[in-house]
């Protein structure tokens, strides 16, 4: 369990990135600030985040009179670590896969079927135009152990062919197992070269190399405190056996170990750094463990949060993220309806096929009502409300902040989450000075 043990302080070597965003934005006011400050790559998160739409084609299948359209694999995935608001956050993919596949089926071709010379032109313009899409999609967690177990080491083929299948996929696991999967690329992947060091030691660097496989995909961070305190809350009997967090870590520090299951201490020691890792060994992703230096876990996570995401959200800036999230996918946005025609849902930004060929003058949003247009951001997986940690097995009274001791203690064993979370804060910042940047003109 030395991995979840109390981490020193890390030194400001690991903070002083050259490539960081200052704490201060209003250095990068001015477009030759932003140019100066970060080149190609502040000019990469632009491309980047420009609105990304389904890539669709025909399915095997097909029904009587209706084309059978299917999302193309591996298009879109979100890393979800538990307690950053990633539940709600699946649950907003999900509300959004399903709105546009019906929406796809009832305004396709608004204008097929229409002014041809044939009968039979007329009734496969017909059949294209009641075309039917699905968006594949599944979903990984290491919580769900046995299940993960299988697919990740038994290699259960159900469970792979839905993942080689999917268009949309969630992980909630590390990030290393979409490499695993295939479902890894990047803009600047992380990998690590063995090279001797000044005292002949070997040491492990951070170098980039680029992949042209690159995979849209979000996550959603959490300040690292609030994560743990309310992992704590949500696992408090089932977890962590109704002891006073003081009590975990201290069990922790003494080695004290055996009594907590699979993924509980994990969860409350440095968890969103290890979930950002790129540079994990098989035997090392499964046994929660690593050989790397503190210093090397968090800068392989920092460039994870810099390169591996479309978008990277913060939940306590939740709005500001899901403005994000919908800019850089439009089907994701809470009501589609306030997109400025379905073009953009559909065949908007930059990496799309023709998917839907709109009458311009057909009144769209006259004819989606606000059930079908809406997907919000719902509050899901909260602490249960009875804990069964009170007397008789009640609900115990947790406040919904840590006291100041126990935050100091939650603080010493999350140090390299604390930097990642500040790295983060800082991208999220670029970010949203990405969306509103033109070449060539600066902001708009």
């Amino acid at each position: 369990y030395e991995y979840y043990k109390s981490p020193p302080v890390i030194g400001d070597a690991v903070s002083g990135n050259s490539n960081q965003l200052s704490s201060s934005s209003s250095s990068l006011s001015l477009s030759t600030s932003l140019e100066e400050k970060h080149g190609e790559f502040f000019k990469n998160l632009v491309e980047r985040m420009k609105p990304h739409v389904f890539e669709l084609e025909e399915g095997e299948g097909q029904e009587e009179g209706q084309a059978q359209i299917e999302a193309r694999p591996r298009q879109f995935y979100h890393l979800h670590h538990m307690k950053t608001g990633g539940t709600s956050l699946s649950n907003l993919i999900s509300c959004a896969t399903r709105r546009y596949e019906t929406i796809y089926q009832r305004f396709h071709g608004q204008e097929q079927g229409h002014g041809h010379k044939n009968n039979n032109d007329k009734a496969q313009a017909n059949t294209q135009a009641n075309a039917k899409a699905h968006i594949p999609s599944f979903r990984l967690s290491e919580c769900s152990k046995h299940g993960y177990e299988r697919c990740v080491m038994q290699k259960q083929e159900s469970c792979r062919n839905s993942i080689e299948s999917a268009a949309v996929m969630t992980y909630c696991a590390p990030l290393a197992i979409t490499d695993y999967f295939n479902w890894g690329g990047t803009h600047g992947r992380n990998t690590y070269t063995n090279s001797a060091g000044t005292n002949g030691s070997n040491t492990r660097s951070i170098s980039s190399s680029s992949s042209s496989s690159w995979i849209p995909s979000v996550t959603m961070l959490r300040d690292p405190v609030n994560r743990v305190w309310s992992m704590y809350r949500f696992q408090m009997k089932y977890c962590y056996q109704c002891k006073p967090l003081l009590q975990i870590y201290d069990d922790i520090d003494n080695g004290n170990t055996d009594q907590y299951s699979g993924i509980c201490l994990p969860q409350i020691t440095n968890h969103l750094t290890r979930n950002l890792l790129t540079n994990l060994t098989f035997d090392e992703l499964n046994n929660y463990t690593s050989t790397m230096t503190d210093e090397q876990k968090v800068n392989d996570a920092i460039h994870s949060v810099r390169n591996r995401f479309t978008v990277v959200g913060i939940l306590e800036r939740l709005e500001e993220s899901l403005d994000l999230f919908s800019y850089s996918f439009p089907w994701l946005s809470e009501d589609i309806r306030d997109l400025s025609s379905l073009e953009d849902l559909f065949n908007g930004g930059d990496h799309h096929h023709d998917t839907m060929n709109m009458n311009s003058d057909f009144d769209w949003k006259s004819a989606i009502d606000e059930t079908e247009s809406t997907c919000t951001f719902p509050h899901s997986n909260s602490s249960p409300r009875n804990n069964g940690c009170g007397e008789g097995r009640t609900h115990l009274d947790v406040p919904s902040q840590p006291d100041e001791e126990t935050r100091r203690v939650i603080e010493q064993h999350n140090m390299l989450d604390k930097k990642v979370y500040e790295a983060a804060l800082d991208h999220f910042e670029l970010q949203k000075l990405a969306v509103n940047w033109v070449e060539g003109e600066g902001f708009e």
